[in-house]
């Protein structure tokens, strides 16, 4: 090979290399001036996950995850039985599949500089796409901010704490507690309370004249079962109606494990019926013939309006207006917490050991002596 030859193949690599050096410097100043603009503008792409099927989060050696089933619903991976609070589950599904970051500081070589090589919390999750991302939070900042690195980018970023307020979240902070009926005083249709020797027992049927609610004790069936004083009753259906769970002590009780809670032999029971408001259905679809034959004849509207009037005043609604239906609840009342301020409860249908306010229990179970309250809450 000629020396003329070689020295032209020299140049030729020399300017490669030179492009290449231009083509890398141009890209990196592109790049950093991209971060700036970013940063300068607030909007740094840190997660874009629209959707999410799974989730799960570290902190303080304590690992919870959720994912979610057929149908949508988040499920705790540990036990289907969970009782999630759904909404705050999909809170954080979305906290985590849309994050801005406010800085990006580029590659880092030393991470326990911002704390990230012990970090204080990581989070994962995996979009419906299948992608999964791992966000790694370090230290706070100074503004209040943390620093954090996600998995597949070598860059550290600085993130609100959104994130990190989630850290300290324990099991049952995700958890659905259960909830009681609300209802009112005037829903209140009958209810019957045991407790240790004692039984209280009453129906209402309607108004009297003035207005005030009429009670029966025991048995409608009978006037002499008529309550006079119906401050008694009325009292007693309003300390039901103000019960309410304070928190659950146990989602999850089993048999051999109700002793604990004393609801292996109740203190109390408590039950009662209530009026609920049913949803309205459309009744504009009904067509002009079906409406004429619905239409009662002149001779028999007079008896069917005296039914609806009296099948309305034994249902509790006074002019046939709204439809309501009749429903039941119970729950049972065990032993007191440690601290004696509450107790254990455990709602129909529930598998979980709750907790109520003493005092609010005590109104329930002590029959008041005459003029409580008043007639007609």
């Amino acid at each position: 090979m000629s020396r003329k030859h070689t020295l032209a193949i020299g140049c030729l690599l020399l300017a490669a290399l030179a492009a290449a050096y231009a083509f890398v410097s141009g890209f990196s100043a592109r790049e950093d001036r991209k971060r700036e603009q970013a940063e300068a503008a607030g909007v740094i792409p840190f997660t874009d996950c629209a959707e999410l099927a799974a989730l799960s989060y570290t902190s303080a050696g304590t690992s919870i995850s959720f994912e979610k089933d057929k149908v949508g619903i988040w499920k705790y991976t540990e036990d289907d039985d969970f009782p999630a609070l759904q909404a705050s589950v999909q809170t954080l599904a979305n906290d985590l599949g849309d994050i801005t970051a406010k800085r990006d500081l580029g590659e880092v070589t030393d991470l326990s500089v911002y704390g990230l090589d012990a970090p204080a919390a990581t989070f994962s999750f995996t979009g419906t796409d299948g992608q999964d991302t791992v966000i790694t939070i370090g230290n706070e900042t100074e503004d209040g901010d943390y620093y954090a690195i996600k998995s597949g980018d070598s860059h550290v970023y600085t993130i609100s704490d959104v994130l990190m307020n989630y850290s300290d979240y324990t099991l049952y902070d995700w958890l659905k507690t259960d909830e009681l009926p609300s209802v009112f005083t005037a829903d209140v249709k009958e209810f019957k309370i045991d407790a240790e020797g004692k039984s209280f027992h009453y129906i209402r049927t309607g108004k009297d004249d003035e207005g005030n609610f009429i009670w029966y004790r025991d048995s409608k069936e009978s006037e002499e079962n008529r309550v006079e004083d119906v401050s008694i009753p009325n009292h007693l259906a309003t300390a039901i109606t103000n019960l309410a769970i304070f928190d659950c002590a146990d989602y999850k009780v089993t048999d051999s494990e109700l002793s604990q809670y004393g609801l292996d032999n109740p203190k109390a029971v408590i039950w009662f019926s209530y009026e609920e408001e049913d949803s309205q259905s459309d009744s504009g679809s009904e067509t002009e013939d079906e409406t004429e034959a619905a239409k009662p004849s002149e001779e028999d509207s007079s008896d069917d309006e005296n039914a609806e009037d009296a099948e309305n005043a034994e249902n509790g609604s006074d002019d046939g207006s709204g439809m309501s239906s009749l429903k039941e609840f119970s729950i049972e009342i065990g032993s007191l917490d440690e601290s004696g301020e509450y107790y254990y409860v455990r709602p129909a249908g529930s598998m979980a050991a709750d907790r109520i306010e003493k005092s609010l229990v005590d109104d329930c179970l002590n029959e008041p002596s005459s003029n409580a309250g008043s007639d007609t809450p």
